[in-house]
């Protein structure tokens, strides 16, 4: 376990997460940026593919880290709505 018991949520490390599944217009997606990957590695020269790949990565880091801000603030969010709520 982590320090922060958000971040563990966040990152599976607590909780069901193997009952959570990811929707139809999620895998339509994944699918399509599947497909046109594989379309754009083929006509690349091994420089190119070098390039595109940092740049997917980079981009899923920048995407993961801001998922991960926004989960934090929706959790803080939320328990402060409960305490609201029934703290009264």
């Amino acid at each position: 376990m982590g320090k922060s018991v958000i971040e563990d949520l966040y990152y599976c490390r607590r909780g069901n997460v193997q009952y959570i599944k990811n929707s139809e217009e999620y895998l339509k997606i994944l699918n399509e940026v599947n497909q046109l990957y594989g379309q754009l590695v083929k006509i690349l020269d091994e420089e190119s593919r070098k390039v595109l790949k940092r740049l997917m990565d980079l981009n899923t880091e920048m995407e993961a880290e801001a998922d991960l801000e926004n989960f934090k603030e929706g959790l803080k969010i939320g328990i402060l709505l409960g305490g609201e709520c029934f703290g009264k």
